[in-house]
């Protein structure tokens, strides 16, 4: 892979709840970045990223974007889940190096595509965000399962939730993101399969719109829960909620036949116990980024080191792809409640 001694030139796409996270840790918190011009198709955004960012290249179309900045290194998507396989490409195609956020693609076939695409640029890193991956905690407990000292993993239990004011906004979201599951558990999805080794061979998933029954109007559900069987016997356990009522509350176990490990048990907000007239108590973590704020750096930071050093990204298309395949697969055994088995995946 090819590196870049300067600075790195970037591009920022989209720029929601967790576009103006990233653009904050290229802009303020990352080393060696030109954060270079700006996407997205909300004036209000882009208006942010010119006075708060001080960002001097803004656009409401990607492809200009694209056609103009002749001297971008790397673009940082954080559009819409259903945009994502489509930009990656384009900017394959542009000769740039990629930061996506998950999902990879809402299809097989489109994460398929993706991957002929970057075979054609065998230079570029594609870097997925699977956060959980640049985590302290996560980090640790692979290190322990790479020394041996775990035994033999065997079984992975992971949820990712959100407390249940975000609920009424995934109402929106969940529309166009590929279900709770694409959103939600293929992070679960991602750190079972770099903890237990191996690629999943079959699901089974449940749920349902226990409290807001809007989402069973689209086919969706407000908690699910679902087993995985890995091609290697091992197993995971991945649970989502969207209405948890006091934070996210996501956590992480893996079990060995020397030790049990788990990260994030008690989502506490610190360190600090509180005591009154209720108990003894933790206050929690509210969201997803809170919990993960110090991944979401170490990632992004990552991603510009490996351009720099010309190294491979912590998770790449194949992760990405085969995250997604998975995804797709628990929709349907929930849709169809049965079992699905995964087809082997034919990798050119």
């Amino acid at each position: 892979m090819s590196h870049i001694s300067s600075k790195v030139n970037v591009a920022i796409v989209g720029l929601g709840r967790l576009g103006k996270r990233h653009a904050e840790n290229l802009a303020f918190r990352t080393r060696h970045v030109n954060l270079k011009a700006a996407c997205s198709v909300v004036e209000d955004e882009l208006a942010y990223a010119r006075t708060e960012l001080g960002i001097p290249a803004t656009y409401t179309d990607y492809r200009s974007l694209l056609e103009k900045e002749k001297d971008l290194d790397v673009v940082f998507l954080v559009s819409s889940s259903n945009l994502h396989s489509e930009q990656i490409m384009l900017a394959l195609e542009h000769d740039l190096h990629v930061f996506c956020e998950k999902p990879l693609s809402l299809t097989v076939e489109e994460g398929l595509a993706v991957h002929e695409v970057h075979k054609k640029h065998p230079t570029k890193i594609v870097a997925l965000g699977f956060m959980k991956r640049c985590d302290p905690s996560h980090d640790y407990v692979k290190k322990i399962i790479d020394s041996g000292e775990l035994g033999q993993p065997f079984l992975v239990r992971s949820q990712t939730v959100d407390k249940y004011t975000m609920a009424r906004f995934q109402l929106q979201f969940a529309k166009t993101g590929g279900s709770i599951f694409m959103d939600y558990n293929v992070h679960d999805i991602d750190i079972a399969r770099w903890f237990l080794g191996s690629n999943v061979k079959e699901v089974y998933a449940l749920g349902g719109a226990y409290d807001i029954k809007e989402f069973a109007e689209f086919g969706e559900a407000d908690n699910t829960s679902a087993l995985c069987r890995f091609v290697n016997g091992t197993m995971a356990n991945v649970s989502a909620s969207r209405i948890a009522p006091h934070g996210a509350a996501m956590f992480t176990e893996v079990l060995g036949t020397k030790k049990w490990l788990s990260i994030g048990f008690v989502p506490a907000l610190n360190k600090v116990q509180v005591a009154d007239e209720h108990g003894a108590r933790y206050e929690c973590v509210e969201d997803f980024y809170g919990r993960f704020e110090e991944a979401f750096l170490l990632q992004t930071q990552d991603v510009i080191n490996c351009i720099r050093e010309g190294r491979k990204p912590r998770a790449s298309i194949l992760d990405g792809l085969y995250a997604s395949q998975v995804a797709i697969a628990l929709k349907e055994s929930f849709d169809d409640k049965k079992l699905v088995q995964l087809p082997e995946l034919e990798l050119s």
